[in-house]
C-alpha cells in the first residue's frame, strides 16, 4: 500500500480530537439533564433518541475520516511496467580555449555553454551522449552513455586550464567525435553538437575539411555560437595580455555556420533562455535523425483506490444527516446511489483535465509528460493515447506521436480511422514515408472517401516516385567553363517539417484532427534556425593528425630517474582533493588563447 498525498493523514488527528470533544459534550449534556429532571430524564430524552444521536455523531466523524483518507489517495497493486523508449547518439564538442572565459555573456561563455547543455538534457529523450573537449588539441572525455548526470559532473569540472596548448582545434574535435560515434554498433542517427565562440585565427580550413569527412560518413554537425561581442579574457586577477596589449576575444560564427552547412546540420546563436537549444534539438535533431529503440526502462505504477473511502465517507455523512431531527428517507437513498456510482470512474479525471489545460496553454511538452504518466496507469484507454499523440505532435515529437496514435488505433480494434490518419501524418513528418503511406491506405480501405487521406495519399505517392526515380545524367561540360556543374539529386517536393498545409508535398493536416488550433509563430526572442544543405566539397583526407602529449613540455621524467623537489611539487599539484587535475597538451595553434 502507498499514499500519493500522505500529508492529508494529519487530518485524522484533528478528527480524533473532534471525537473526544463530541463524547465529552454528549456525556456532559446527559449529566446536566439528569440533574435537572431526575426521574423524568427517560421521558424527556428517550433511549432511542439517544442511540440515534450517538449513531449520527459516529457516522459524521467516520465520514470525515473517510474523506480525509480519500484525499491522501491510497494506492494498491504495485506494478512494474516496461517503457520502450527511442533515442539518437549525440557527441558534444565543447570549446575549452581561454577565449571561452570572456564575460561578454553572463557569467561567461563557458558557463553559458554548460547551461545550454543542462537545458538540452532537460528535453532529451533516451538519447546517448558523448563528450569531447578541445582547445589546442582534442580529448575524448566520455564515450556514449545514457547517464546524463555523469556527463554533467564531468562538465562541471572542465575549465580552460584543461589544455596546456591553446588554440581551436575543431578539426581534431570533429575527428574524435566521429571516432566515438563509429565505435557504436547502433543504427541510431548520429550527430555532433559544437558549443564554441567560433574564434579561429587560422581560418578554420581544417575544420571544414573534417566536416566534409563527417558528412560523408552520414554524421551531421550542429553548432551553437556563444558570445555577443569583443571582450577581454580574465587571467590571474587581471586580463590576458599578448605582446604588451590586452587581448580582445571576438566571437565569430562564420566557420560554425559553414561547418553546419557542409554536414547537413544547423546553426543557432545562444541566447539567455532555453529556446535556442530546445528548438535546435526538437525541430532539427529529433526530426532529422533516425531514433532507434533503447533498452526498456522499468517504472513503478500503482492502482489508485481513493474512490472507495470517498464513497464510504459521503455515504456516512449523508446517512448522518438523515438520522438527525426532521429526517427524511430521501437522504439515505441518495447516499446509497452515490456510494454505488463513485467507484466506477477511474481516478484520473482531474489529471486529464490538467493535461488538457496544459495543452490549451501551449505547454505541449508538459501535457505530453502528464499524459504519458496517465497512459501507464490506463494502458487500455484509447482516448488517453489519442490525447498523448496530439500533445507529442504539437511538441515536435513526431515519432512519439506516431506510436501513440498507432496504439490508440490498436486499442480500438484497428477501426479508428482518425487515429490511423493522424498516425500517417506523424510518420510523414518524422520522415517515414512508407509507414505514412501504409496508414493512409488503411484509412482509405475503411473509408474510401476520406478527404484528407485521399489527398495525402496522392501527394505522398508522387513524392515516393520522385525519390525512387534515378537521377538525371549530368549535363555535358560547356566550353569555356572551368568546372562541371553537379546535378542536384535532391528529391522534389519534400514535406517541410512543422507545416500542416497540403502544399508542395506536405501532409494535409499539420496537427491531429479534433484538437484545438494553436499559433505556431515563433515567440519573440526565439532564435532562427538556419537550415542548410550538405555540400559536395571535401577536404584533404590525407592530412596527418598530430597527437598531443600530456603534461607540461620539458617536464617529463625518464623512468628510473630521480626527480627534483620542484618536479615533485608539480606532480603533487596535479592532485587536488582526491580528483586528478587533467592537463593535456596538444599542438600549438595560431590562436594563443
Amino acid at each position: 500500500m502507498n499514499w500519493a498525498e500522505p500529508t492529508w493523514r494529519i487530518g485524522l488527528l484533528v478528527i480524533a480530537v473532534l471525537s473526544v470533544v463530541s463524547i465529552w459534550a454528549t456525556r456532559r449534556h446527559r449529566t446536566l439533564l439528569m440533574k435537572a429532571f431526575g426521574t423524568l430524564y427517560d421521558k424527556i430524552l428517550p433511549r432511542n433518541i439517544r442511540i440515534r444521536r450517538s449513531l449520527r455523531n459516529f457516522l459524521a466523524l467516520a465520514g470525515l475520516a473517510s474523506v480525509v483518507l480519500a484525499l491522501a489517495d491510497p494506492r494498491f497493486d504495485k506494478e512494474i511496467r516496461s517503457i520502450q523508449a527511442e533515442g539518437v547518439d549525440i557527441v558534444l564538442l565543447l570549446d575549452l580555449s581561454k577565449s571561452m572565459d570572456a564575460q561578454d555573456v553572463e557569467p561567461s561563455r563557458l558557463e553559458r555553454a554548460r547551461r545550454e547543455i543542462a537545458d538540452l538534457f532537460k528535453v532529451m529523450e533516451s538519447d546517448r551522449v558523448g563528450l569531447v573537449v578541445y582547445a589546442g588539441g582534442a580529448w575524448p572525455r566520455l564515450p556514449l552513455t545514457e547517464d546524463l548526470r555523469a556527463v554533467q559532473l564531468v562538465l562541471s569540472e572542465a575549465d580552460s586550464d584543461t589544455f596546456v596548448s591553446q588554440g581551436s582545434a575543431l578539426d581534431e574535435a570533429i575527428k574524435a567525435g566521429v571516432e566515438l560515434l563509429e565505435r557504436s554498433e547502433s543504427t541510431a542517427g548520429k550527430a555532433l553538437l559544437v558549443l564554441s565562440d567560433g574564434e579561429f585565427h587560422n581560418g578554420g580550413e581544417k575544420a571544414l575539411a573534417a566536416a566534409d569527412d563527417a558528412s560523408a560518413k552520414g554524421i551531421s554537425i550542429y553548432t551553437v555560437g556563444i558570445g555577443e561581442g569583443a571582450a577581454p579574457i580574465p587571467h590571474q586577477g587581471g586580463f590576458l595580455m599578448h605582446k604588451g596589449q590586452q587581448v580582445q576575444s571576438v566571437p565569430d560564427d562564420t566557420i560554425l555556420r559553414e561547418v553546419a552547412k557542409r554536414s547537413g546540420g544547423a546553426y543557432v546563436h545562444s541566447v539567455a533562455s532555453s529556446n535556442d537549444i530546445t528548438s535546435l534539438y526538437r525541430n532539427e535533431m529529433r526530426t532529422r535523425l533516425l531514433a532507434t529503440s533503447r533498452a526498456a526502462s522499468q517504472r513503478e505504477t500503482w492502482r489508485t483506490a481513493y474512490q472507495w473511502p470517498l464513497g464510504i465517507g459521503i455515504f456516512a455523512l449523508l446517512l448522518s444527516a438523515w438520522l438527525g431531527d426532521g429526517r427524511r428517507p430521501y437522504g439515505a437513498v441518495a447516499a446509497l446511489l452515490l456510494t454505488v456510482s463513485l467507484p466506477v470512474p477511474q481516478a484520473m479525471a482531474g489529471t486529464v483535465t490538467q493535461a488538457d489545460q496544459q495543452y490549451r496553454d501551449g505547454d505541449y511538452r508538459g501535457a505530453a509528460d502528464s499524459l504519458t504518466e496517465l497512459s501507464l496507469e490506463r494502458p487500455t484507454d484509447s482516448d488517453i493515447f489519442r490525447r498523448l499523440g496530439s500533445a507529442r505532435y504539437q511538441a515536435g515529437d513526431f515519432e512519439g506521436a506516431a506510436r501513440a496514435f498507432d496504439q490508440a488505433d490498436r486499442l480500438n480494434g484497428g477501426t479508428d480511422t482518425d487515429s490511423a490518419f493522424n498516425a500517417g501524418n506523424a510518420h510523414w513528418q518524422a520522415g517515414r514515408l512508407e509507414e505514412a503511406q501504409q496508414r493512409y491506405q488503411k484509412v482509405l480501405a475503411q473509408d474510401p472517401f476520406h478527404p484528407g487521406a485521399t489527398q495525402n495519399q496522392q501527394i505522398l505517392s508522387q513524392e515516393l516516385e520522385a525519390r525512387r526515380a534515378p537521377p538525371p545524367p549530368p549535363p555535358p561540360p560547356q566550353q569555356g567553363e572551368g568546372e562541371d556543374e553537379q546535378p542536384d539529386d535532391k528529391p522534389q517536393d519534400e514535406p517541410d517539417e512543422g507545416e500542416g498545409n497540403p502544399e508542395e508535398g506536405e501532409p494535409q493536416s499539420g496537427k491531429p484532427e479534433g484538437e484545438p488550433d494553436s499559433e505556431n509563430s515563433p515567440e519573440e526572442g526565439t532564435p532562427d534556425l538556419e537550415n542548410v544543405e550538405p555540400s559536395d566539397e571535401s577536404g584533404d583526407p590525407n592530412e596527418e593528425e598530430q597527437e598531443g602529449s600530456a603534461g607540461e613540455p620539458g617536464e617529463e621524467v625518464e623512468e628510473g630517474e630521480t626527480i627534483t623537489e620542484g618536479q615533485a611539487d608539480k606532480l603533487l599539484d596535479g592532485v587536488e582533493e582526491g580528483n586528478q587535475r587533467m592537463r593535456y597538451g596538444g599542438k600549438a595553434g595560431g590562436k594563443p588563447w
